[in-house]
């Protein structure tokens, strides 16, 4: 297993970018819910912080990334055995290619664990926020891995996508985007459903973050 600290996966996506934009992105891309004045748990005197991830994370836009809005809280070590942390993402998961979702792990939640969220956005499309790739949420407390190229989601669980409400790989327009991957340990489940906004999902995680992490890799388009 290819392990990696809290840093932060980054997956980009052309097609966010110009003609190939899906028509239903900017709905599901909206602008971020401003969170600044939330009350979050109080975290362990001696528990690393998110800031310390936050201030590692690669990108234009990385300080607009989701986990960005959750300072000060426990962090979870994210890993992944498809590539490791701050590499290239290998073509067969990425749009460009056969676009399989990579291998994913991660360490068990503190306690009060009920569920987990899993954000994938790319902060590195000029002039714009991170663009939302992927939501997989309310896994079940009891998963900590998923496979690569997994068919079916943990029961229970629901997404968000670009074209569709499943996995999508980089697909940057030209040169090398970071690509995100944050874990997000919740005290209850969201309740939301498939295609969920990234708005409904902040605006529903807001004071039931216990812990987060990420993991970031880096892809790059392919000559024009």
């Amino acid at each position: 297993m290819k392990s990696v600290g809290p840093s932060v996966l980054a997956l980009a996506f052309a097609a966010a970018c110009g003609a190939d934009s899906p028509p239903d992105a900017s709905s599901v891309n909206g602008g971020h819910t401003d969170t600044t004045n939330v009350t979050q748990p109080v975290r362990p005197s001696d528990a690393p912080e998110t800031p310390q991830a936050v201030a590692s994370l690669a990108g234009a836009a990385a300080d607009q990334l989701t986990i960005a809005r959750f300072t000060g809280l426990p962090t979870i070590d994210v890993e992944s055995e498809s590539f490791d942390s701050g590499e290239a993402i290998p073509l067969e998961f990425s749009a460009y290619g056969d676009n399989r979702s990579p291998q994913l792990s991660w360490e068990a939640g503190p306690a009060g664990t009920e569920s987990y969220t899993l954000i994938m956005e790319d902060p590195d499309l000029p002039g714009r926020p991170p663009f939302l790739h992927w939501v997989l949420g309310d896994i079940p407390e009891d998963v900590t891995r998923l496979e690569a190229a997994f068919v079916t989601a943990p029961e229970g669980a629901f997404q968000t996508g670009v074209r569709e409400n499943v996995y999508f790989g980089p697909r940057p327009p030209s040169g090398v985007h970071n690509y995100t991957f944050q874990l997000f340990a919740l005290d209850q489940e969201l309740g939301l459903v498939d295609g969920a906004t990234r708005d409904e999902v902040e605006a529903a995680m807001q004071g039931h973050v216990l812990a987060a992490g990420a993991l970031q890799a880096t892809y790059t388009a392919p000559d024009q």
